[in-house]
């Protein structure tokens, strides 16, 4: 019996200093969506590195047709590389990650992209590495990002090639939101219209 005690005080001391083990929670999971906006695709990208060393990937920028940016994950982190374009008026169409190592849930450490006439934009992240194969290519542009994450480094994402549609209550939202802004520009090439109108006035007197 004493020996039995001896025994299960053992086995609970342990059971505090031993490590605890990995559950599904601590794997890399996947977060939300960033779209372009409506309307809009991917032309280029930036990426974020953890250092200037190993350079793995801990944030991703797409840039989007009129300047706009998506970040994934959400919110800025990391050392900023350079930022790669399409020429004008291409869009990409595939992306491929670099894997620090061969194996499941490893970090990345570099990001190529596609454009619509072929030009390949390369990322500045680590030269050495393993690629991924080149993810499916949308004709018509890639309109979003998403990337698989764990403790703030990408391992893995995904580049949609449309975005779903709205539901209708969504839909009239963004109506409302497009016709504000349409509201906005007009008034504000109105007011530019006419401080022109004033400065030529102003000429006209000094001149007479």
């Amino acid at each position: 019996m004493t020996k039995l005690m001896q025994f299960v005080t053992l086995a609970a001391v342990l059971g505090c200093f031993l490590p605890t083990t990995i559950t599904a929670q601590s794997s890399p999971s996947w977060g939300r969506v960033q779209y372009c906006p409506r309307g809009q695709k991917a032309v280029g990208f930036r990426l974020a590195f953890e250092d200037l060393s190993a350079r793995r990937l801990v944030t991703i920028v797409f840039i989007c047709t009129r300047g706009s940016r998506i970040t994934s994950p959400p919110g800025t982190r990391g050392i900023p590389g350079r930022t790669r374009v399409c020429r004008p008026g291409r869009f990409l169409t595939s992306c491929r990650l670099q894997l620090v190592r061969p194996g499941k849930n490893t970090r990345t450490n570099n990001l190529n992209c596609r454009c619509s006439d072929g030009q390949t934009l390369l990322g500045d992240g680590n030269k050495v590495g393993v690629w991924h194969g080149w993810s499916r290519t949308c004709r018509n542009g890639i309109v979003g990002l998403q990337t698989k994450t764990r403790r703030g480094f990408i391992y893995d994402a995904r580049f949609p090639c449309s975005r779903p549609r709205p539901s209708a209550e969504a839909a009239e939202i963004e109506e409302v939101e497009e016709e504000v802004e349409e509201e906005v520009e007009v008034e504000e090439e109105v007011e530019v219209v006419e401080e022109v109108e004033e400065v030529e006035e102003e000429v006209e007197e000094v001149e007479e």
